[in-house]
């Protein structure tokens, strides 16, 4: 598979994700569906923040950094998309959970930070 066709395969999958998301939002509601409705909230949520945030890095990345290799560009692109969308995730959790507090948001974003920083530093010995 091509990296054409795999970054048209994700964006067909993002807007299903969104199509999904906003049927969650119309058509369930959170108190009566129980743990299902945040499920479901949750899971298509990421799956979109995910897709959307993969597509616009790749094609961010495809513009301004030319001498990059696809498969390089397109692991850069997926794990930071990953990375946001926990944040952004983690931040409505917590403010569901009543703990959005600044020390929480630092904590959260180094933690974060640590993992970005790891991940650019391991370099895989052949």
């Amino acid at each position: 598979m091509t990296t054409r066709g795999f970054t048209l395969l994700i964006f067909l999958a993002t807007v299903i994700s969104w199509l999904n998301f906003l049927t969650v939002l119309i058509y369930i509601d959170p108190y009566k569906g129980g743990l299902m409705a945040i499920v479901f909230f949750y899971s298509s949520v990421i799956l979109a923040f995910i897709g959307t945030l993969y597509v616009t890095g790749n094609l961010i990345r495809k513009r301004f950094v030319k001498y990059q290799p696809s498969f390089q560009r397109l692991r850069v692109a997926w794990r930071q998309a990953i990375w946001f969308t926990t944040l952004v995730i983690g931040l409505v959790f917590l403010y569901q959970k009543s703990l959005l507090t600044l020390l929480n948001v630092i904590l959260l974003v180094v933690i974060l930070l640590i993992l970005e920083f790891f991940f650019i530093s391991y370099k895989k010995e052949i």
